[in-house]
């Protein structure tokens, strides 16, 4: 598949392809471990649904999935996939850096107004042969290394030019506290957080900021803090050899065992089980961060 240098420089504003950092294709047959809120600073995803259905939650906006979506991710955004069912939800997940789109920051793929989930349509059979072809690609000589870029950049763009089916409402005054408040959380979950803490950085009463703070993330606030401690602590576990200990502590909980109890209870394994199971399947590689 080729791409034209007319067309490139019209969709990737540098002038110059995005560089594919991994694929990867998600066993629907799998048990469910859920990948609770996190957020990658310097790179964007796309993924496309080939089995099963679930919710994708990115910042305060939740979406039903299903077969044929396309779920976008951009850098910075903190976010999560859940299956609806007893085992995982089958995604192939592409990730990119070095994505300049007009209008856009960098590695950023959609605008805050638009939607993070868009059906595929008519391409969704061209995506997931170029998803499964990616994946399946054999990454051993140079040839391959750019066939897997260059099919990589077709997916983004082919991806890109799908249009958002709605546009979100404008803010309330409730919703702009509880959007403070998140984006107090997402800043601070790692230090000893109180509800009362949250409170005060957003000026209103904690039965009120619990009230909207759950309308407008789909989880109470300790809820939010508990899962994104533990989406950043799966981040470390599979992107370092940090012990469990120093991650338990890194992340904000006040002991291992407690980090142990709440990172079963959301995950669905322990700790040092779901390092061990994704180093396993990607063979020692940590290029998903």
């Amino acid at each position: 598949m080729l791409l034209s240098q007319r067309r490139t420089r019209d969709v990737f504003t540098s002038g110059n392809l995005p560089v594919l950092l991994y694929a990867n294709r998600q066993n629907a047959q799998d048990d469910k471990r859920d990948r609770p809120l996190h957020c990658h600073e310097n790179l964007c995803e796309l993924l496309i649904c080939y089995h099963g259905s679930g919710v994708y939650v990115v910042d305060h906006a939740s979406y039903e999935i299903q077969v044929g979506d396309i779920i976008y991710y951009n850098a910075g955004g903190r976010h999560e996939v859940r299956s609806s069912g007893e085992t995982e939800i089958g995604t192939y997940c592409l990730g990119f850096t070095d994505v300049h789109l007009a209008g856009l920051p960098e590695n950023h793929l959609v605008h805050p107004g638009d939607s993070f989930v868009r059906p595929a349509g008519q391409k969704e059979a061209l995506l997931l042969g170029l998803a499964d072809e990616i994946v399946n690609c054999p990454e051993k000589e140079p040839a391959d290394l750019l066939r897997m870029q260059i099919m990589g950049a077709a997916f983004l763009m082919t991806a890109c030019s799908i249009p958002s089916a709605h546009t979100r409402s404008l803010p309330t005054r409730s919703s702009e506290i509880a959007a403070a408040a998140k984006s107090f959380i997402d800043q601070h979950f790692t230090e000893p957080l109180q509800i009362a803490d949250i409170a005060g950085a957003v000026n209103c009463s904690t039965s009120f900021l619990s009230h909207v703070f759950k309308e407008y993330t789909g989880y109470a606030p300790l809820q939010y803090i508990h899962r994104c401690r533990i989406g950043q602590a799966q981040t470390l576990l599979i992107s370092s050899d940090y012990s469990v200990a120093y991650i338990a502590s890194a992340t904000g909980f006040e002991s291992a065992s407690y980090f142990n109890r709440v990172f079963r209870k959301i995950v669905g394994a322990t700790p040092v089980a779901y390092r061990e199971k994704y180093l396993a399947e990607l063979r020692g590689s940590r290029k998903q961060l």
